[in-house]
């Protein structure tokens, strides 16, 4: 079902944040095919207090991106969910699934 999302939608493009540019390559933080002023979807594996993630969305904005969802695959309930919440965020699942 992914697969046949992604090849119906064609203008969809990939990108990666590093935590800090490498001195060799392209020297960016943002790597890939990110447009000018695109709106971003945001896949977190794990979410806990959602300090991490905030850097992200932090050098996205700077950027002129528009964040429009935040997904994680789990969320340890920690906070992230709070911290998170103006950014249309919703994880698959968290810690409560699993007691």
């Amino acid at each position: 079902m992914i697969g046949s999302l992604l090849y119906s939608h064609s203008n969809l493009n990939g990108f990666i944040l590093r935590k800090k540019s490498k001195k060799y390559g392209t020297d960016n933080l943002i790597e890939g095919n990110l447009k000018e002023n695109s709106k971003v979807v945001i896949i977190e594996d794990v979410v806990t207090t959602g300090n991490s993630i905030k850097s992200v969305i932090n050098e996205i904005e700077r950027n002129d991106h528009k964040i429009v969802k935040i997904i994680s695959v789990f969320d340890r309930n920690e906070g992230g969910r709070e911290l998170l919440k103006d950014y249309n965020y919703s994880p698959l699942a968290s810690i409560e699934d699993l007691l």
